[in-house]
């Protein structure tokens, strides 16, 4: 299959005139194809191969409307050489199951006890009405790196985080000066 995005040196690029490409041969090689400038800003160029010329792709608004103006699409013949994989092939989805074990709520700042998590890791489900900002982290206080942030955000919200720590005590701290809602599941 072949690339369909190369990397080029500004060196190269700037040998390339602005509005066609200065070797037939390196011009029918690159036809097609979207250049990469390595250097400076990382700019892409997509060279069109009907006139050879190469045109700047810009933002990505940019990049979709020179791609639908320019592009010629693709074969009935190329796009069946694309192999689809047999269902036999993708793997069987695990059951994943949650457990509720804790729920907590209330208004402000709030620090738990601890809550012992048995399954390799946890889902905190929560929400948060306020216009304030509002944070909470479930703390290992036994093992610091398994600290979690589960929330981090302004105004109102309903999120839940999975913690891919567990086996251990927890607990939930919660710096807002909104209402909350959190409850902690465990893995089964």
């Amino acid at each position: 299959m072949k690339k369909f995005i190369l990397g080029l040196s500004v060196g190269l690029l700037i040998s390339l005139p602005l509005f066609a490409l200065a070797s037939v041969n390196l011009a029918d090689r690159l036809s097609g194809k979207i250049l990469l400038q390595v250097e400076d800003n990382g700019e892409a160029w997509y060279v069109n191969p009907e006139n050879k010329q190469r045109y700047f792709l810009g933002r990505p608004e940019d990049a979709f409307q020179v791609m639908r103006t320019l592009g010629l699409g693709i074969s009935n013949d190329n796009l069946n050489q694309i192999s689809i994989a047999q269902i036999s092939s993708i793997p069987e989805k695990k059951e994943v199951s949650y457990k509720t074990i804790k729920t907590f709520s209330g208004t402000g700042n709030f620090n738990s006890s601890d809550f012992a998590i048995s399954g390799e890791k946890f889902k905190v489900i929560w929400t948060h009405t306020g216009s304030s900002n509002f944070t909470m982290v479930a703390n290992d206080e036994e093992n610091p790196i398994s600290t979690c942030w589960m929330g981090n955000v302004i105004g109102n919200w309903s999120a839940y985080d999975v913690c891919p720590h567990g086996e251990g005590n927890f607990n939930i701290s919660v710096i807002t000066d909104g209402s909350w809602t959190a409850e902690v599941q465990d893995y089964k």
